[in-house]
């Protein structure tokens, strides 16, 4: 071990025995400890976004970052939270975690300051853990008549007491007071707190006390999490959201939509400070991703889909509304694909429409199927092009209306949730061979695993079905990492072939009659579209599992059954 890791090592462990406090500000009790560069009319600090969910092929982006404000020479630099992956409660796999960020981290020549994240602090095991190693889950300092205040959203993750709590409340309104003659002020935390949809757990009341706290004081604040940037303004003061720096993110080409990979300058000069979000050869003014701006983009293409049912015959309609709203000019192309194995007839298959500001176009695109050779279902795949440049492909799928001619069942039967046998979400097609979502597990195989979980005290139960979702959370004690399974019987009053839905988080697999009918794809989440496919269901009673995955969060199945003539039952066992 190097002599300067165990320094570091040293200050960790006595940091982190202080209480939540003001600190003196020094180079010497940062996270990374660098020599203090001191400036009394004028200084500069970059801002890292998140790294989580990005992966080993992201640490480039997260490296170049650090070595470019190498280059700039900023006083410090703030990283707004999600610094590893987190989301575990093994003390050792997190010690691996962050040992490796802390290589990345110290390529930096200047100090870094860091503050809790949702992936930091996922746990009380975490929480506690970050107390021990870390630091100070929240503090302040002072640099150059400007005041700094770091925050921690997560603690409720152990207190229970709302995102920032009272004791953290109160210590923002403490450094506010004791500090009412700076120069200006910048708050940092991870959520943006802000947005109700971010504050789930009192968050949002507690933030309305620290904004009436703010309103009336020159205050800039940032928060990560969302991985894309927007900017706006709240009662005169700047709030943004930062992307990431090498965590998961879709870039697109369109940079005024806040998708990419950035850092962040920020030059302070006495009352006033200038805000430069910066990628690899380009630096961007602060607004660039403004609210306004957002919204316009996301409104100039508009549709609605559906499906019909007339007989054996489908129908698939969809109406576009296409509203240039921006100053330049804007051409949009529009092409439906259908697979040549299925039946399906557009009158016309690709749709070219070029607007000036201001202007708009409806379009209506609409074709018919024979049920029986309906698949693959069609999908509509649409290009906005402004100057020249593609800046948005999307595609868009026919799917199901949830009307009287598409069932489901009422209850079915669960059983689970099983230890998964992983702590994060497949990648690659050979991290699946251990799991029992291994594409090499067959009926048989499900059968003895059940019953082996039988064994040890599982049982199935019965469980409710609203709309055609099951919705498995409220059922199974394990849910994160967990496999399950669902059981019904189908009643057909004939041999038939019929359509079926699934749309599955994040995971599954269906069989009918003990035989494989579909497998989702387990490299993914939650897919953008139900899948499609037939049941050949014979005369009389068909069962039916699905076999279930999730890898965090919520864990559901939706399931509908295309039933034109209302002749189908959904039993269970009794």
């Amino acid at each position: 071990m190097t002599t300067k890791l165990i320094m570091v090592l040293i200050f960790i462990i006595t940091v982190s025995t202080l209480a939540q406090t003001s600190i003196k500000m020094t180079g010497e009790n940062a996270f990374v400890k660098r020599e203090f560069i001191q400036n009394s009319e004028k200084f500069t600090f970059a801002i890292l976004g998140d790294k989580t969910t990005g992966g080993v092929y992201n640490w480039p982006i997260f490296d170049r970052a650090v070595k470019e404000i190498n280059l700039l020479q900023p006083d410090f630099v703030v990283m707004v939270g999600d610094m590893i992956q987190g989301t575990i409660r093994d003390t050792s796999i997190l010690n691996r975690m962050w040992k490796e960020f802390n290589a990345h981290a110290e390529k930096l020549d200047v100090p870094l300051y860091v503050l809790p994240g949702n992936h930091d602090i996922s746990n009380e095991v975490m929480y506690d853990y970050w107390n021990r190693k870390i630091g100070l889950r929240y503090y302040s300092f002072l640099h150059n008549n400007s005041l700094f205040i770091l925050l921690n959203t997560e603690e409720y993750k152990k207190t229970k007491d709302g995102e920032f709590g009272r004791e953290q409340l109160d210590f923002v309104k403490e450094q506010l007071d004791a500090n009412e003659n700076v120069n200006q002020t910048f708050i940092f935390f991870h959520r943006p707190l802000w947005y109700e949809k971010d504050a789930k757990h009192g968050g949002n009341k507690e933030w309305s006390e620290i904004q009436s706290w703010i309103k009336n004081r020159d205050v800039t604040l940032f928060a990560g999490h969302w991985h894309n940037l927007e900017f706006q303004r709240i009662e005169g003061n700047r709030h943004i959201v930062l992307s990431a720096t090498g965590g998961e993110l879709e870039e697109k080409l369109f940079t005024e939509l806040g998708y990419f990979h950035h850092y962040t300058l920020v030059t302070v000069d006495k009352d006033t400070s200038t805000i430069s979000y910066i990628k690899p050869g380009s630096i961007f003014p602060e607004d660039i991703a403004n609210e306004n701006y957002i919204n316009k983009f996301e409104n100039l293409v508009k549709s609605k889909t559906n499906m019909t049912v007339m007989g054996n015959e489908l129908k698939v309609n969809s109406d576009f509304t296409l509203n240039n709203l921006l100053d330049k000019n804007i051409s949009y192309t529009l092409i439906v694909n259908t697979n040549d194995n299925s039946s399906w007839k557009f009158d016309n298959n690709s749709h070219a429409v070029s607007l000036l500001p201001e202007d708009m176009h409806n379009l209506n695109i609409s074709g018919t199927s024979n049920i029986k050779n309906s698949l693959p279902f069609p999908n509509i795949e649409y290009a906005i092009i402004i100057d020249g440049e593609i800046v948005e492909i999307k595609s868009i799928s026919f799917t199901p209306n949830n009307d009287e001619n598409w069932r489901y069942p009422k209850k079915v039967e669960v059983i689970g949730g099983f230890d998964l046998g992983t702590t994060k979400k497949p990648q690659k097609l050979e991290e699946l061979e251990r799991l029992p979502i291994s594409n090499e597990v067959s009926w048989e195989m499900d059968q003895k695993y059940i019953s082996t979980k039988m064994d040890v005290g599982f049982v199935w139960q019965e469980a409710e079905v609203i709309d055609g979702k099951i919705a498995l959370d409220k059922y199974f004690e394990r849910n994160n990492f967990a496999v399950g399974y669902i059981k019904f019987i189908v009643n057909s009053d004939k041999d038939q072939r019929t359509l079926a839905s699934l749309r599955p988080d994040n995971y599954a697999k269906l069989y009918l009659n003990g035989e494989e009918v579909l497998e989702g794809f387990p490299l993914k989440g939650v897919p953008d579209y139900p899948y499609m496919f037939y049941l050949d269901l014979k005369k009389g009673e068909n069962s039916v599992l699905i076999k279930t995955a999730d890898y965090f969060g919520s864990w559901y199945i939706d399931f509908n059954l295309l039933d034109s003539q209302n002749k189908i039952k959904f039993l269970i066992n009794k």
